[in-house]
């Protein structure tokens, strides 16, 4: 797993390593496959759009059913778990509206300072 710490990935652009593992060895880059290399694996596997680079830990995923469906989800606009119900769990999660301030008021400053001609009259 890569440990940088609180530095931006950025800043390891320009030297050898990404970073340090847990045991505090420079953990090198991937070798980055050049074009024919791509192009081979891609016909040799039918399933290669499924493969991402996880630059966190330095390794390569393929993403299972699951993972699409709820990149899928998430989309559409929707709740990324496709059990949860929005209308059953919403109040269970959120039982009672609670007003922090309930003796809070919008009216303006003027309703409450007389008016020139309310003045006048007294």
């Amino acid at each position: 797993m890569l440990r940088t710490g609180n530095v931006p990935r950025a800043w390891y652009e320009l030297y050898d390593h990404k970073g340090y593992t847990k045991d505090g060895k420079t953990m090198e880059h991937m070798v980055e496959k050049d074009e024919i290399q791509k192009f081979i694996e891609k016909r040799d596997d039918p399933h290669w759009w499924r493969n991402i680079v996880d630059d966190f830990n330095n390794t390569s995923v393929r993403l299972s059913r699951g993972d699409l469906e709820m990149i899928l989800r998430i989309r559409k606009g929707k709740v990324a778990d496709k059990n949860f119900d929005i209308n059953k769990n919403y109040y269970e999660m959120f039982p009672q509206k609670i007003n922090p301030h309930p003796y809070q008021s919008n009216e303006p400053k003027r309703r409450f300072v007389p008016s020139k001609w309310e003045r006048l009259k007294v």
